[in-house]
């Protein structure tokens, strides 16, 4: 008797596979759905398994897996659209692969499950030949990467490298969206002040150009230490795209300005420290990498940001030295607040404010700033007085040379009132002047400008 059901189980099992290979004959894609995988139970948007070149009758997924259940539709639109590969059990052990072949909503709705401590890396294999479906285990991902390198925006600094972003939906996917500047990068999976600590993401070739999509992964300090290599031309917008289990990397540029908008911040400046409305440079309209500035800098320091409203939220232009003098046009990028001893900015003293013109360059990375042609730095002879300063109602201008005109500006650089003499001295009345500071302009008959700083209180 027991030989008798042993025989029919076998014929069974046999019928069921006989009916899965021809119900399979007529399958052209898988995707898996459950809570097991990245498109959770959705039959609309489910993830997709990819069908063998070689082999059309093998699909195949890898990438992270969650605790839960997983089946697998060969469609998808509607739960009843077509046929469903089931786990040949309910709540079937992912070590075993045998399926069914279900229609539409006729069930039964077997699935496989994946216990709590069994989450990770898999590869997912339908063999629609061999009628399995099998969960083989890979190595274990990332849970951070982050570029160094002089190229990002963070520079090679190790203990706060520039992050890139885990897929909320693929663990082993990692993107960047970001301004890359001419230099070099690599990618760590950890930071700290150990160079040692961690596996590294490197270029498999030194100076690898970023068309180029190949990556090795060396441990701590053993090297090869190879970088992707991009030219000032290359400089610009870009997403970066790594997956890690299939070991790809991808650097999309994007067509236009690395930033929308720089500002001026500091005390030098005309805004002072005042990220909410600082002074914005002037995009280039045939160089959107380019932005240009006209106007005065007193005594005090300058940086620069891309961005307004709060201190930590977006990108900065900082000197590449502490206390950089106006003649040095390197700068570094750092994105969000950075630390103190990385706030590097430049100095304008008493002896080089006047008025300048300042050109940030984008795509070369430099930053000049030139006084303008025919101009003296702000007073720096000492001709020009005004008095009294603080003033309420009236000043008095004078200077040793003859002054034809006299302009008062606010410190963004509007004319508010213009006085034309051809005196050693004159007195204007500013009762209608706003508190506040400005600057007081003479201009002399050689065309000189000699500019000074006027406080007005109420």
């Amino acid at each position: 008797m027991k030989q008798i059901f042993t025989l029919k189980a076998i014929v069974l099992g046999l019928l069921l596979s006989l009916v899965s290979m021809v119900n399979a004959q007529d399958i052209t894609a898988a995707y898996m759905v459950g809570d097991m995988g990245p498109a959770g139970w959705s039959i609309g948007n489910p993830t997709p398994m990819f069908q063998d070149a070689v082999n059309p009758k093998i699909f195949n997924w890898k990438g992270a897996l969650k605790a839960g259940h997983l089946k697998i539709s060969t469609f998808k639109g509607d739960w009843c659209d077509g046929q469903w590969i089931n786990a040949a059990n309910a709540n079937q052990s992912i070590a075993v692969g045998d399926y069914i072949i279900t229609n539409k909503c006729d069930g039964p709705d077997n699935q496989w499950i994946l216990q709590p401590g069994e989450e990770g890396n898999y590869s997912v294999t339908v063999n629609l030949e061999t009628v399995k479906v099998t969960f083989e285990p890979l190595p274990a991902g990332y849970t951070n990467l982050y570029l160094l390198g002089d190229a990002a925006p963070n520079g090679y600094n190790l203990g706060d490298p520039t992050p890139m972003v885990q897929s909320a939906t693929n663990s082993n996917v990692f993107t960047f969206e970001g301004n890359l500047t001419a230099g070099a990068l690599k990618i760590s999976t950890f930071k700290g002040s150990d160079w040692c600590g961690g596996k590294w993401i490197n270029a498999a070739t030194a100076d690898q150009s970023v068309s180029a999509g190949g990556f090795i992964i060396t441990n701590a300090c053993d090297g090869p230490d190879n970088k992707w290599k991009l030219a000032a031309e290359e400089s610009g917008k870009y997403t970066i795209t790594i997956d890690i289990l299939n070991q790809t990397i991808s650097f999309v540029k994007a067509t236009g300005a690395i930033y929308n908008a720089v500002y001026l911040v500091g005390n030098a400046t005309p805004s002072g420290w005042n990220i909410s409305t600082p002074v914005a440079l002037t995009q280039d309209a045939s160089n959107v990498n380019m932005f240009t500035w006209e106007g005065p800098l007193v005594a005090g320091y300058i940086k620069f940001s891309t961005f307004t409203g709060g201190w930590c939220d977006g990108d900065w232009l900082l000197a590449a030295t502490a206390d950089q003098a106006l003649t040095e046009t390197g700068y570094a990028v750092y994105a969000g607040c950075p630390p103190g001893e990385a706030d590097l900015k430049w100095i304008v003293s008493a002896e080089t404010s006047g008025y300048y013109r300042i050109v940030v360059d984008l795509v070369n990375k430099t930053i000049t700033f030139s006084q303008t042609t025919g101009l003296n730095p702000l007073n720096t002879r000492g001709r020009l007085t005004v008095f009294p300063n603080p003033a309420q109602n009236t000043i008095t201008v004078s200077q040793r040379d003859v002054i034809q005109r006299i302009d008062i500006v606010t410190l963004s650089g509007k004319n508010v009132l213009t006085l034309n003499t051809n005196k050693n001295s004159s007195t204007l009345d500013i009762s209608g002047l706003a508190r506040g500071i400005y600057l007081v302009k003479a201009i002399s008959q050689n065309n000189v400008s000699t500019i000074h700083k006027l406080v007005i209180t109420r």
